[in-house]
């Protein structure tokens, strides 16, 4: 479902926000997608599990991958790949549309959104 639902998202995203783009050619975003996805899942599992300290990892990840993006946004170079070549451009936007479609798959089931709302509010009351 992930996978399917961020390649169409992203495609429209692509399609419309850089309407000027004559072929879009990347997998990053689908790959952004399931990165968010698994940061939810390894989420949920640590909340379910009592053991915060298991936050950190996918916590750490999830700051890596905000601050990659960030930095793509704000110099329009990317990070990983940089002989893009044949005229190939970075494109960012792909990236921030699967993130968004991996967080809304992962809050998926009303169980999920409880357990997060729960332990946020949790932690706020000690």
């Amino acid at each position: 479902m992930c996978v399917v639902a961020s390649a169409l998202t992203i495609s429209l995203s692509v399609w419309f926000g850089r309407s000027g783009m004559s072929a879009y050619r990347g997998l990053s975003g689908v790959d952004s997608a399931l990165l968010v996805l698994l940061f939810m899942e390894l989420w949920s599992d640590a909340i379910r599990s009592g053991h915060p300290r298991q936050m950190l990892v996918p916590a750490a990840c999830l700051a890596a991958f905000v601050f990659k993006v960030c930095f793509e946004l704000a110099t329009g170079d990317t990070i990983f790949v940089k002989s893009l070549g044949s005229g190939m451009v970075g494109v960012p936007l792909a990236h921030v549309a699967g993130a968004g479609v991996g967080f809304l798959v992962g809050l998926g089931t009303p169980l999920k959104i409880r357990e997060i709302v729960l332990y946020s509010s949790a932690s706020e009351c000690s």
